[in-house]
């Protein structure tokens, strides 16, 4: 997997203020908690992170000239630092038009002012430190070490830490991955950024001229800090400059608008007015998170006076008066993406809170944006990005009040599952006139749940590309990604591609699974062509515990009469069921808000074998000792075709199944939790048997048989008092399920060659049955 090099320009500079930020944290919450006892946890968070952000800020500006060389540096020379950094704060105000700096009410201003952080007391030593660790040591103090980058992530950072107040005032910053967790926020790594643009806007611009280009719209709907937006600007800058270069720099420096100039260094750069002019022409960006909006909108500044060969700093301050507007003015806007101006009709039948409506903020996408809307070819050119991952269905569902649930369903009846990343798939699909680009959970590529959005993009797209990046995507979260590329323009099959590297091309038809080709004529159609789908068969009725865990499930010791034992997934392995541990208070009732599900009891009792649901294949024990199981385990009911239970059991604890389930199912590759669903089960080939035909049917009950022995000896093992009636069971146990193996793939009539082919995948751990190996 790509990374980005440790050399590339700016990684020091960006690694020098990052791993500073926690130490700058304590340093300043510890003075601001002793110095101003009246300020309570909110508002010294508050008051840490807009005091960081405005001096990472003020550093950034004067490597790119925008404030005189020095500044930070002059104010903490002397005495009485924080006296010096508010006349700099208050200057900023009027300089930038930012909320970074809103310190007075002015009409031009979105929110309050900030009262609070100029009236603070802050001692002379944590600034002085702050100030002078943001100075990058021994080198050059241009943009080129202080990339335009880190003013968000810098923002990023603090979206998972938190101050508290402990005893005596003393302040704590914790780690809170939940709090990003909640928002759905995982910050893309600088090296998917660019791999994304780089497909994108490098297939946009392919036989474009300047003129044509300067007609492109580039959105990211979910913009967060801006780091797709910096990415795609950045793009445009570079191939802008090598176009008028192939033209011929001359020509493109001459004029009563020049596009070109000389660097300091010597070499040609794009004039300060068209890294203006491309900016206002081809980005925009729209986020819920007003902090979120501003810090786009200060970052896109930074990178438009980017210096690109080491200008002198203070060269640039000739270019501007004493305000300096903030650039990207109305092309970055806040407002919720999924919700427009017709949410308001709702007021009538269910009325909020003006606070409510506030907070939801629906965005009028044509009104915000009239020059992309009512043009002759309304739309972007190509929506990208990395959306919020938040589902609002299931085990790990956050709430929705139900009126934006029932205009959801309303307005994307073909998002499929209730996620934010789906539905905002389908809104960019809409916005879009040619281009869609995301990163997304690997989930959308091969859930079933998903299949309406990926029906969505090839009906109304066409799939150009998707690639599985695998689990370590994103910094502490381990959550399996794709990208995924559509362009209605384009003709041809969709390539595809695996974290491990292989890639097939393949024609993807409406809600089919984004998986690489498997073979036409291998192991899995031979399986296939003998079996039989038993739908009927799984199903997942386990005891869903929504958020009444805590009081609705309790240890055995402490169970209550009205409480009955309950089966979990880690006690259920391999033919074995362990005795369960926890307790089911079935007299529980829900309080106002509290949510749960429990089946009728016969749900439960018809399913004599549950599938453990954390795997990654299929494991199969009987349901012993306990009517009720959680969903953690999965139901497997008797075929009603006449096939045994025992029989299933079998297959799917087998070998070959453990293997062909490795190839069918996306997901069994995932290394942290990954999980067999309903809909995997269903899909693998389960041999039919025709229990007219004498060798099949005994063939059959003679691998029941096998699996009463084998229930039987797991049973005595986990029973067993001494380690040596352990191992002879153990050796019994390990003898019959090589006995079971060698049945279950003589049924499906497998050669000698392709019983090795299992065993070699097995034992070297690859991808079974890959379609290179089955060819």
């Amino acid at each position: 997997m790509p990374t980005q090099s440790p050399s590339a320009p700016g990684s020091a500079g960006r690694r020098h203020v990052l791993n500073q930020i926690d130490s700058w944290c304590k340093l300043l919450a510890g003075n601001l908690a002793l110095r101003n006892r009246q300020l309570s946890e909110r508002d010294l968070n508050f008051a840490v992170e807009r005091t960081i952000e405005r001096l990472v800020f003020l550093q950034l500006c004067e490597a790119r000239g925008m404030q005189r060389c020095g500044t930070l540096r002059t104010a903490a020379a002397g005495p009485d630092i924080y006296a010096r950094l508010r006349e700099i704060f208050e200057q900023a105000e009027n300089r930038y038009l930012s909320s970074l700096f809103h310190f007075t009410a002015k009409t031009n201003r979105q929110g309050p002012p900030d009262e609070l952080t100029l009236c603070l007391m802050i001692d002379d030593k944590p600034l002085r430190q702050i100030i002078t660790r943001l100075q990058f040591p021994e080198g050059p103090h241009g943009s080129s070490v202080f990339p335009a980058e880190i003013l968000g992530q810098v923002y990023e950072q603090f979206l998972g830490k938190t101050i508290r107040l402990r005893a005596g005032r003393r302040a704590v910053v914790e780690d809170t991955p939940e709090a990003k967790k909640a928002g759905g926020v995982y910050y893309t790594p600088p090296y998917l950024v660019d791999y994304l643009v780089r497909r994108t806007l490098g297939r946009l611009l392919e036989e474009q001229t300047p003129k044509q280009a300067e007609r492109l719209r580039i959105l990211d709907p979910a913009c967060g800090s801006g780091a797709f937006l910096l990415g795609a600007y950045q793009h445009l800058l570079d191939w802008h400059r090598d176009r008028y270069l192939e033209e011929g720099p001359d020509r493109r420096a001459r004029g009563r608008s020049p596009r070109l100039c000389r660097a300091a260094g010597g070499d040609w750069r794009l004039t300060i007015a068209e890294r203006k002019r491309i900016l206002l022409n081809n980005i925009y960006g729209v986020d819920i998170d007003p902090r979120a909006v501003e810090v786009t909108k200060l970052s896109l500044l930074l990178k438009l006076l980017e210096g690109e060969n080491g200008e002198t700093p203070n060269a640039q301050l000739r270019h501007f008066p004493d305000r300096i507007l903030p650039v990207p003015g109305d092309n970055i806007q806040c407002g919720n993406a999924l919700i427009g101006p017709d949410f308001h009709d709702r007021q009538q039948t269910e009325p909020f809170e003006e606070d409510d409506l506030l907070r939801i903020n629906p965005f009028d996408w044509e009104a915000e944006f009239p020059e992309v809307f009512r043009s002759g070819r309304p739309g972007f050119d190509a929506v990208i990005g990395n959306p919020p991952y938040l589902s609002f269905s299931g085990r790990q569902a956050v709430p929705l009040e139900p009126p934006i649930r029932k205009y959801y369903e309303k307005h994307y009846p073909f998002a499929g599952w209730q996620t934010s990343h789906g539905l905002f798939i389908v809104k960019s699909l809409r916005l879009a006139n040619r281009m869609v680009a995301m990163i997304v959970p690997d989930q959308v590529g091969h859930l079933d749940g998903y299949g309406p959005v990926r029906s969505a993009i090839t009906r109304q797209s066409r799939l150009v590309e998707v690639r599985y990046w695998g689990e370590q995507v994103f910094q502490r979260a381990v959550t399996p990604a794709l990208t995924f590329l559509a362009d209605i323009n384009h003709r041809g099959p969709a390539r595809i591609e695996t974290s491990a590297g292989r890639s097939s091309l393949r024609k993807v038809t409406a809600g089919e699974a984004w998986l690489p080709v498997l073979p036409q004529s291998g192991l899995i159609d031979k399986l296939r062509a003998q079996s039989r789908p038993l739908d009927e068969a799984f199903a997942d009725p386990g005891v869903h515990t929504g958020n009444c865990a805590g009081r609705l499930v309790l240890p055995l010791a402490a169970a209550s009469p009205d409480c009955a034992p309950v089966l979990e997934g880690k006690q259920v392995d391999r033919y074995l069921c362990r005795p369960p541990a926890k307790a089911l208070r079935l007299g529980y009732r829900a309080s106002q808000g509290e949510y749960f599900t429990i089946r009728p009891l016969e749900k439960y009792r018809k399913a004599a074998f549950v599938v453990r649901q954390t795997a990654a294949y299929p494991i199969a024990g009987p349901r012993r000792h306990a009517d009720y199981f959680r969903n953690s385990l999965l139901a497997l009911y008797t075929p009603a075709d006449g096939r045994d239970v025992r029989f299933v059991v079998a297959i799917l604890n087998s070998r070959l199944m453990r293997c062909v389930y490795r190839v069918l199912v996306k997901e069994s590759s995932q290394k942290a939790f990954p999980q067999v669903k309903v809909g995997a089960l269903r899909m693998l080939p389960i041999r039919a048997i025709d229990f007219a035909r004498k060798e099949e049917r005994v063939a059959h009950d003679a691998i029941v048989a096998m699996v009463d022995r084998m229930i039987d000896l797991q049973a005595r093992r986990f029973d067993a008092q001494t380690p040596q009636d352990r191992d002879v069971l153990t050796d019994r146990i390990e003898s019959l399920d090589g006995e079971i193996d060698r049945a279950v793939e003589g049924l499906y009539g497998l050669s000698d060659e392709e019983t090795a082919q299992i065993e070699h995948s097995l034992r070297s751990n690859e991808a079974p049955l890959s379609p290179e190996k089955d060819k």
